[in-house]
């Protein structure tokens, strides 16, 4: 459905680059955009310090490119969180999306999530079903749930079900909407600040949504259009990876759960983390031990200092 483009907000798209990947990643997520039924968007491409022959590529490419757009190229990696900032603080939008480089979206991505936030106010951010790009009948994203009692304490529901199931295809209310494709009132952004840069990188939208849900907006599962992301089906993490996942979960839980929540969620972590101990030492995975035992203890610090200031901040 196309809307009337007279009275449609100004939406601000962020695309980071990951400088670790090429930049034909970027180059063909730019290329799906062009193909929007939404015109009144601006692209702003936030390069985190690529190779300098990744950089060229992208910059021939945008000597040709037909959206308005801005490169900003950053000295060094900030991290998904701070990387994303430097791109939103540039912006100009109404609404602000930010979209993963290693995606491809439907044509009607802006439209359908525009026509989402701006039907009522209460209405925060929201986010598209999410496909592998490869499996396109294949769910990676279908809503969110944050739980305590979880072992990752926020994961995507549907994962790698079938994208025609009729329970992942209705609009609704959910707890957080995915970083790869999430869509957010300036308004919202004002209220709660930006991605907090202590994540780096994961969890920091789930810690995002999760300020917002704490300011009364909702947060909205939009199943009327995809966005493609090229990840595989099985992914597993890499060390780096896996201590950054691991660390962040213990600070967003410190950060935003109750002190009743917090509770069961260490009973619960305690629970997975013997799981997790046994199965890396039977399998003598010893660095991986290592690995979690330092995500643990990093978490816990920034965790409970930043709880600490919060207490403070209280009082």
């Amino acid at each position: 459905m196309k809307l009337n483009m007279d009275i449609n907000p100004l939406v601000s798209v962020i695309i980071l680059t990951n400088p670790f990947r090429p930049a034909q990643l970027t180059i063909d997520c730019l290329k799906s955009l062009e193909k929007q039924d939404y015109s009144n968007f601006e692209v702003i491409i936030v390069d985190n310090a690529s190779p300098e022959e990744e950089i060229k590529k992208l910059e021939i490419f945008l000597k040709n490119f037909k959206l308005n757009n801005l490169l900003i190229k950053n000295s060094k990696n900030w991290g998904y969180a701070e990387g994303n900032n430097i791109g939103m603080r540039k912006s100009k939008g109404d609404l602000i999306c930010i979209l993963n480089n290693d995606t491809e979206c439907d044509s009607n991505l802006i439209s359908e999530c525009v026509k989402v936030l701006i039907s009522k106010r209460i209405y925060g951010i929201c986010c598209p079903k999410i496909v592998y790009y490869d499996h396109p009948n294949l769910i990676w994203y279908g809503g969110g749930k944050i739980s305590p009692f979880l072992l990752l304490t926020a994961i995507h529901k549907g994962i790698r079900r079938k994208s025609n199931e009729s329970k992942y295809n209705i609009l609704k209310e959910t707890d957080y909407a995915c970083g790869t494709s999430i869509f957010i009132k300036r308004e919202v952004i004002n209220k709660i600040g930006l991605l907090d840069k202590t994540f780096f990188m994961y969890y920091e939208e789930t810690d995002w949504n999760y300020r917002a849900k704490k300011k009364k907006y909702k947060v909205i599962y939009v199943p009327s259009t995809k966005v493609y992301h090229k990840i595989p089906i099985h992914n597993p993490l890499d060390d780096f990876q896996y201590f950054v996942h691991c660390r962040n979960r213990f600070l967003f839980a410190l950060k935003n759960f109750s002190l009743i929540q917090i509770v069961f969620f260490l009973l619960t972590q305690l629970f997975w983390t013997l799981i997790e101990l046994f199965t890396n030492f039977y399998g003598r995975n010893l660095n991986r031990l290592k690995v979690l035992s330092l995500g643990i203890r990093k978490g816990l610090k920034l965790g409970f200092r930043i709880r600490k200031k919060q207490l403070n901040h209280v009082r």
